[in-house]
């Protein structure tokens, strides 16, 4: 845990010096893609996927070949419904990266990668019939809040409309065991001049 948090450090001191060499804001929309599988709860085991609305704002700034970004990233909601179980999953936090990237003309390609601390809310609803009371549905819930730190990494096309406004689409991927949560999304960057 403390390695992923030096990790940041390390990326802001690396480049603090030259910060603000071109500075920018932006943020993104678009799809989250999530496959979740969870322990046997309530004897009912867990496991769904589906796709969730995903959005982010960021800042950084960046150097002729590298950069660093810092963003707010929420992966939206996952609802699951059967007929024995219910299910909530939502996910959001921050993450900071450092990114290569190469320019050339109008489109600037970026490849990515840091820490992300997220918090995870998860709910779960257990529905369980009971034929020996007139098939009476008996409800038990669970839910669970978690804060964790996890590694993220991803790849940007950028294509500059005008010279300080550039459209791009973007993949990211967070690193989860025997789980996925990654999305595709566009969005559109301010940036401000070099000093």
């Amino acid at each position: 845990m403390k390695l992923k948090y030096y990790f940041s450090i390390i990326i802001f001191l690396l480049f603090a010096h030259k910060s603000f060499s071109q500075y920018y804001f932006g943020g993104n929309i678009g799809f989250g893609y999530s496959n979740h599988s969870l322990a046997e709860v309530g004897n009912v085991y867990f496991e769904s996927q589906g796709q969730t609305t995903f959005w982010k704002i960021f800042t950084g700034y960046q150097l002729d070949f590298f950069g660093m970004e810092v963003s707010y990233r929420d992966n939206g909601t996952l609802k699951v419904e059967n007929p024995t179980y219910y299910f909530n999953y939502y996910n959001r936090g921050i993450d900071v990266m450092g990114f290569g990237r190469f320019q050339w003309k109008r489109f600037n390609l970026k490849g990515k990668a840091g820490a992300f601390y997220s918090n995870t809310t998860t709910n779960f609803v257990v529905k369980k019939t009971l034929p020996s009371q007139n098939n009476s549905v008996q409800l038990t819930k669970y839910s669970n809040d978690a804060n964790e730190t996890h590694f993220i990494y991803g790849v940007s096309l950028g294509i500059h409309l005008i010279r300080s406004i550039q459209f791009q689409i973007e993949y990211e991927n967070i690193y989860l065991e025997e789980e996925q949560l990654s999305s595709l999304s566009f969005g559109l960057t301010y940036l401000l001049s070099k000093k």
